[in-house]
């Protein structure tokens, strides 16, 4: 009787509340390439719980911070699969748009994870290193992180 009394006293201080948050992601971006006469990041996506993956790739070209106009080929920048290893991805920097039929890719840009509307197409030819910031977001937690990445040809 006395331990079903001692028991019955300690069980209602077993309320401590655990409080589980989603971890962000992680974003290496390794380097810049050319395949096909195309322009293409590098990147390893990683998210502990898996999710898809959105990411701005931002430049900074003559003074002014703009996000690269993401091109068609590649895995584009939003809904990147990730796992707990990380997932290699492609992402295309699209070139200017010039001649008659071409897809102006700046001009349906929507406002990513890095808060900037500003677009910026490929240079040609690529520098031989480039700074590039990053932001990414799974939706729920969001991170940004910076890297120079050397240019390398072809891609891998």
């Amino acid at each position: 009787m006395k331990y079903l009394l001692l028991l019955t006293l300690l069980l209602p201080a077993c309320d401590e509340v655990i409080d589980v948050r989603n971890a962000p992601p992680e974003v290496t971006v390794t380097a810049l390439c050319e395949a096909d006469g195309r322009a293409f990041f590098l990147a390893t996506v990683r998210d502990l719980e898996g999710q898809p993956i959105d990411v701005d790739l931002v430049v900074d070209q003559g003074g002014a911070r703009s996000v690269i106009a993401v091109g068609a080929a590649g895995d584009g920048a939003t809904g990147l699969s990730s796992s707990e290893a990380g997932v290699e991805h492609r992402i295309e920097w699209g070139a200017p748009c010039a001649g008659a039929g071409c897809v102006d890719l700046c001009a349906d840009r929507t406002v990513g994870p890095s808060g900037l509307s500003a677009c910026a197409p490929a240079p040609a030819p690529l520098p031989d290193t480039l700074d590039v910031t990053f932001f990414a977001t799974d939706g729920k937690a969001s991170v940004s992180g910076q890297a120079t990445v050397p240019r390398m040809s072809p891609c891998p």
